[in-house]
């Protein structure tokens, strides 16, 4: 059931990466920014086990500290980042918000 759970909040941030892939303004590009350093950060776990267990870990704030900004990023950059992750998990693509391949969005709602 948690599983689950978590696959849908990815599965639904990658859906609204490839709805925002267009955008253009200054914001969304410090949004994806703040993405691809969330994602390149989860590259050291290799598995989606463990990226799940860090997942669990970061939503249930046992990875945020109050004195490192970077550790207290929004819901969307946080599930977008680990969902990229888990992606090139899965597929052994490295993927960047800045360049998302046209068969995400398909590959996210099969």
């Amino acid at each position: 059931m948690l599983a689950e759970r978590i696959e849908q909040r990815w599965v639904d941030a990658l859906v609204s990466l490839r709805q925002y892939a267009g955008f253009t303004s200054e914001g969304w590009r410090r949004t994806a920014a703040l993405v691809d350093l969330t994602r390149a950060r989860l590259e050291r776990f290799d598995e989606p086990e463990s990226l799940a267990e860090e997942y669990l870990a970061v939503v249930l704030l046992r990875r945020i500290r109050i004195d490192d900004p970077t550790t207290q990023t929004s819901p969307f950059v946080r599930d977008a980042g680990f969902a990229l992750r888990y992606v090139e998990l899965q597929t052994g693509v490295r993927l960047s918000v800045t360049a998302l391949p046209s068969w995400l969005g398909e590959w996210a709602v099969v």
